[in-house]
């Protein structure tokens, strides 16, 4: 369990597969987006006055000991970094997060477009498998959505709330896409509790022919 959990943006060498990674360990994912107005020099992120620049961010519940490591780590690179809040934008939430920028002019704008892998939470049907091997899966309660009758998809239903299954995974957008149209459905974004008291930004693949309202 984490003590006095912050939320932290990684972007660059840190996000999930980079070489930085393990600096977050014993962190908490709790979705994934993308940042404007920030680029990427030699991996790290890097304030930038370039127009529409976006970078792709995963954010954590960390505490203070890793973000003591993350500092040190840079500091001992020999880069002199910020201490920065940033918006980072899940679909139509905007969280505010903590983040280190470096002085640098930026190697990579828009990072996030071309980005063939990503790492995100999916709320999971009954009987829809997650499109790829999840990295775990966390027990959530959703608020505004709960499985439509053939429990392959979900229904937006107001008034309810459903109990049940998000996976983190690591999927590929191609995937992803293909995931979808099998099941007939398009992701919406929503926020979900897990079993930690942790507040976390998960998609849900919503039906697109959605004719019902499971309450």
């Amino acid at each position: 369990m984490l003590i006095m959990a912050l939320l932290f943006a990684a972007m660059g060498n840190m996000v999930y597969g980079g070489p930085l990674h393990s600096l977050l360990a014993g962190s908490f994912f709790a979705g994934s987006g993308v940042v404007d107005g920030v680029g990427l020099c030699n991996g790290y992120p890097t304030i930038t006055v370039e127009k529409h620049a976006s970078t792709y961010a995963e954010l954590y519940y960390v505490n203070h000991g890793v973000l003591t490591k993350i500092r040190d780590y840079i500091s001992r690179n020999g880069y002199h970094f910020k201490e920065i809040r940033v918006n980072l934008k899940i679909h139509n939430y905007v969280v505010k997060a903590l983040t280190y920028t470096i002085e640098c002019e930026p190697s990579s704008i828009g990072e996030n477009t071309s980005r063939p892998y990503r790492r995100t939470l999916i709320a999971i049907p009954p009987r829809s498998p997650p499109p790829q091997q999840p990295l775990t899966v966390i027990p959530a309660i959703i608020t505004g959505a709960s499985p439509c009758r053939n429990d392959t998809v979900f229904c937006k239903s107001y008034t309810g709330h459903w109990e049940g299954a998000i996976a983190d995974v690591y999927v590929s957008i191609r995937l992803l896409a293909e995931w979808l149209r099998e099941i007939d459905a398009s992701l919406e974004a929503t926020t979900a509790t897990t079993t930690y008291g942790f507040t976390v930004y998960t998609y849900l693949p919503i039906s697109v022919n959605e004719v019902e309202e499971k309450t």
